[in-house]
């Protein structure tokens, strides 16, 4: 995760706390829309800086890492076993 993905993952959270304090203050009757517009703008560019930063290569799964593991050393003993054959 680069910098500009997670300031962009601050902005988008600053942008939805700006957005929830424009609907506290509507609730409470003294509407503020400074909120509303700053809440929007900061998703607005907290979402570009998370779509423009590269995507995060994923590590790869260790989910069936003993099946693979097993599967290699049967093809590994395969292998032993047919060069053994072909040797004789």
């Amino acid at each position: 995760m680069n910098f500009f993905n997670r300031f962009g993952s601050f902005l988008l959270i600053l942008g939805g706390m700006g957005i929830l304090l424009f609907l506290f203050s509507d609730i409470a009757q003294a509407r503020n829309y400074a909120y509303l517009l700053a809440g929007v703008a900061l998703i607005a560019v907290g979402a570009l800086f998370k779509s423009a930063g590269p995507k995060p290569t994923p590590e790869p799964s260790s989910r069936f890492s003993m099946i693979r593991r097993i599967r290699q050393q049967q093809l590994e003993r395969s292998k032993s076993r047919m060069q053994k054959k072909k040797s004789k």
